[in-house]
This record gives structure tokens, C-alpha cells and sequence, in this order.
């Protein structure tokens, strides 16, 4: 993804952390977490998405599970239109070929359930602008059939097998457009906005949280200061380096004869090792850096 889309992601991703981890809060909505679910649930295709479009012939590796689940929950989602519709026009055949649940669509083979979400999907499309009254949306027919690609290409070794996927890059933008336009705007702020006046502290995390930071104007860095331990006034310590890992990444700040030494990081919770010539090492507590933010560390070591 571009740097904006990656930004808008990043705070999308934000958000639902946020009310995952103040579900309390929000217990009073009943719309609020099904909500919530629906974006997470959209993410999983764009981390899909975006793995497919990265160009990498090595280490793809799709969530089958994720995939499926969105799948179903997606095709679910259809066949309670497709049954109302059916209902509306006395279509059994219609009404039928919808009945489906999660529950039965867990229950099929993994190379026969994708079957019938396509047959469902298609179903949808052919009656699309029916289904419109009864809740569905063109995208909700879309994310289904994204879904259902997706999950096949999952079943796969190989990025040679996937390619079924064309310019999976594309697919991305529009389905970040929706979450933020109708799952955000129209929604999940609406809700966020009736706790206002009873719940401040919540209502104004939450939009702080939907914050989306320019990476080129707020970089996420570290920067790490090197003490000798137990000297007032403090004593720089020269050619100390830190050693940094992520979840996915590793850096190395080397301070050199300024003592200081900073570097641009993908946000995420680190661990470290701090080393210099004649101390001790230090073992950093895991500490997190967020997306756009700088997090400055004054490291105090001890003589050997």
C-alpha cells in the first residue's frame, strides 16, 4: 500500500483496538461492537489484499481461518437478503438456495464451502438492486466475492497459484473507503457520539484514536540517550548502541561519540539490549512506540 492508504489503515486498526480494549464503554450500544466486528472483519481482506500485491514470490502466507470466517460471514450476511427477497416474492427456489448459516457453512469441507458462498454471491449480484431494500449493499456483494478469491488463494502453496487475484492493490482503496465513509463516519462516530456528555474520557480516546498520521510529517522513531549510572550531573557514555526487535523488525541505534543515537521505526512494543565498551548491558523492559509518535529513552548504565 501507498503511504496514505497505509495511514488510513493504521488508524482504522487504531480505532478498533481502542474499543476492543474499552468494550466496557460502549456495553450499552448494542450496535457498537457487531460494528466494530464488520471493520475488523474488512481488515482481514485488505491484510490479504495487501500481501497479494506486495510482489513477493516467498513467504506469502494467506490466514485460511480469518478467510474463511469472513467468508461465511459475509455469504450470511447475503442470505438473509436473498431470504427476505424471497419471502417478498413467494421464490422458494430462492429461499432455498439462501438457507444458510454459519453454523452449516462451518460444517462443509474446506474445498467445498467456498462453492457454495460463490453460488450465494452470484445469486446476490444477479439480484442486486432488489436486495437493496433488504439491507444489502453493492459492497457488501463485492466483499463477499473478495472473500471467496481470497480464501482459494489461501488453499494454495504458491504466489504462482494466486494470481487468480488480479491487481489485488487495486481491490484496497475502495474497501478502505467504505470502512471510513459508511463503518466510521455514518456509523461507529454516531454511536461514539452519544457518550459524549456521560462517558468524556471514552468519547474523546476514541477520537484521538481516529487520528490519521501523515508518516512524512509525524515519523515514528526512537531515540535513545546513553548515561553512565549514579552521576550527577549526567555522564554521556560514547560508542554505546542499542539493539532493538519488534514482532516483525530489528534496528540498531548506535550512539557513537554524541551518546545519542535515534532511528525511524514501524510502530509496534520493542524489547532491547543496550551495550557499550567497559558497562554492563541493559535489558529494556518491552515498551511500545506508536504510529507517528517519538519515544525518547534515557538509558543509565553501570561500569563493569
Amino acid at each position: 500500500m501507498d503511504a496514505l492508504n497505509t495511514s488510513r489503515t493504521n488508524m482504522i486498526r487504531t480505532t478498533c483496538s481502542y474499543c476492543d480494549d474499552h468494550a466496557a464503554a460502549t456495553a450499552g450500544i448494542p450496535d457498537f461492537a457487531p460494528t466494530v466486528t464488520k471493520i475488523k472483519n474488512k481488515l482481514v481482506l485488505i491484510d490479504a489484499l495487501d500481501i497479494l500485491s506486495s510482489g513477493s514470490s516467498k513467504g506469502v502466507t494467506l490466514d485460511t481461518d480469518a478467510l474463511r470466517n469472513v467468508m461465511q460471514v459475509d455469504t450470511v450476511k447475503l442470505c438473509g437478503g436473498l431470504k427476505a427477497l424471497a419471502g417478498a416474492t413467494n421464490n422458494n427456489e430462492m429461499f432455498v438456495a439462501a438457507d444458510w448459516t454459519e453454523p452449516k457453512l462451518e460444517k462443509l469441507p474446506k474445498d467445498k464451502v467456498d462453492d457454495i458462498c460463490e453460488g450465494i454471491q452470484q445469486l446476490a449480484a444477479a439480484n442486486a438492486a432488489a436486495l437493496v431494500p433488504k439491507g444489502i449493499i453493492a459492497t457488501d456483494i463485492t466483499d463477499t466475492a473478495t472473500a471467496i478469491s481470497l480464501y482459494r488463494a489461501s488453499m494454495t502453496d504458491t504466489r504462482n497459484k494466486i494470481v487468480e487475484i488480479k491487481n489485488a492493490g487495486e481491490q484496497i482503496p475502495p474497501i478502505i473507503r467504505e470502512i471510513i465513509d459508511n463503518l466510521l463516519k455514518r456509523q461507529l462516530d454516531q454511536m461514539a457520539n452519544t457518550l459524549k456528555t456521560s462517558n468524556f474520557d471514552f468519547f474523546n480516546g476514541y477520537y484521538l484514536s481516529r487520528e490519521i498520521i501523515d508518516p512524512a510529517t509525524h515519523p515514528t522513531q526512537i531515540k535513545a540517550n546513553f548515561f553512565v549510572k549514579g552521576v550527577t550531573p549526567k555522564k554521556p557514555i560514547p560508542n554505546a548502541e542499542l539493539k532493538l526487535n519488534s514482532d516483525t523488525n530489528s534496528y540498531k541505534l548506535e550512539g557513537g561519540v554524541a551518546a545519542t543515537a535515534e532511528a525511524k521505526v514501524k510502530n509496534g512494543t520493542f524489547v532491547g539490549e543496550a551495550i557499550a565498551p567497559g558497562f554492563k548491558a541493559v535489558i529494556l523492559d518491552p515498551f511500545d512506540v506508536k504510529l507517528g509518535k517519538t519515544v525518547e529513552i534515557d538509558i543509565e548504565m553501570e561500569l563493569n
